[in-house]
């Protein structure tokens, strides 16, 4: 859990702090306040870009010359991210020392659902391929890195296809993008097996050039040979961008197995007690896998299209999850069931 928590130049906060006393956290307060500021700082210890996936620019209050998130785990160990103007991506710290963002992974992890979130089932693939990844993060704790080193391995290759084409140095990229590749897909549908185990009501299922290969049971080194393959039969553009596929396209989908649909198919109530089990899931999972490993849940908006009756079952859920969950709200009352919280007021 996080036993202490501290902002600093974070959006509309200068300072804030919190010591949770190993309880989870009820956020309240109106409209603008600043809840979801609060869980978008502590989503970034998770190492990744957060649930807005904003700028470090936009993210530090306005006239400041940087932000800061630290917090104290329950195991001791501290952890922080922070930016500075003038040095580019926001850095990490753990126990004081250097460190990189991939390893914050190592040491937490934190899954969300925002209101953007509502809307997953129904938005383009990209959005869920980003909670899909965040997700595998707490499961495997490389898994963030090989994602970012697939970003710049991807634009490395383009940069490398609109000049002059060595094919040394092509065939090099490719070889590396095909291992990041299968490393990636195969992280994703080890995650999704497992999953699966925890998810009641709910099954998901991978869509991918390479996952569906995985999932098949074809060796992993056929699948790294067959995608280098590809990757060397497509060296072209169309209009300055690639073409190929691979899991930077992949996808996922969920079915509603009480009544046998996919989820983007359900009402919104239904999509919601759908992710709302996805999550919870998650934490299971994970904290089946690393039992030791400090895990967190926010949920922004915790109460959105649900009914009296539904909230409760996802409070007593999260309640055997064994993760620390930060709840958000306007009205206190929504709240008022759950103990063991330490519930703060967010002033306007």
């Amino acid at each position: 859990m996080i036993t202490r928590l501290t902002i600093t130049n974070f959006r509309n906060h200068s300072v804030f702090r919190l010591e949770t006393e190993n309880k989870n956290v009820i956020l309240t307060g109106p409209n603008g306040a600043g809840k979801t500021n609060i869980m978008e700082a502590v989503s970034l210890l998770s190492g990744g870009a957060g649930f807005r996936r904003a700028n470090s620019a936009d993210i530090a209050r306005f006239g400041a010359s940087g932000y800061a998130v630290a917090a104290e785990l329950s195991c001791g160990t501290e952890i922080s991210v922070y930016w500075e103007v003038g040095f580019g991506h926001r850095r990490a710290k753990i126990n004081g020392d250097a460190a990189n963002l991939s390893d914050l992974a190592k040491h937490i992890g934190v899954v969300w659902l925002t209101p953007a979130e509502d809307q997953l089932f129904l938005s383009p693939p990209a959005a869920r391929r980003a909670f899909l990844d965040n997700l595998v993060a707490g499961f495997d704790d490389s898994h963030t890195g090989r994602v970012a080193r697939l970003g710049k391995l991807l634009s490395e290759r383009a940069f490398a296809l609109k000049g002059a084409r060595d094919e040394k140095w092509l065939n090099m990229i490719d070889a590396n993008l095909a291992s990041a590749a299968v490393s990636i897909s195969d992280a994703r549908a080890r995650y999704a097996a497992e999953l699966n185990h925890f998810f009641t009501g709910g099954e998901m299922a991978l869509s991918g050039i390479l996952e569906s290969r995985i999932i098949g049971g074809e060796k992993a080194g056929d699948i790294e040979s067959f995608y280098k393959k590809y990757l060397s039969e497509n060296r072209f553009l169309v209009a300055d961008k690639m073409t190929i596929d691979g899991p930077h396209r992949s996808d996922f989908s969920v079915k509603n197995i009480a009544l046998n649909l996919g989820a983007e198919k359900t009402s919104s109530g239904q999509q919601k007690l759908i992710l709302n089990g996805l999550v919870i899931a998650n934490a299971k999972l994970i904290g089946a896998k690393n039992p030791d490993r400090p895990r967190v849940i926010l949920l922004d908006e915790a109460a959105g299209h649900l009914d009296g009756a539904n909230r409760s079952g996802l409070f007593d859920a999260l309640s055997k999850t064994g993760a620390q969950v930060f709840l958000s709200g306007t009205d206190a009352a929504t709240f008022a069931g759950i103990s063991d919280a330490v519930r703060v007021e967010i002033a306007a």
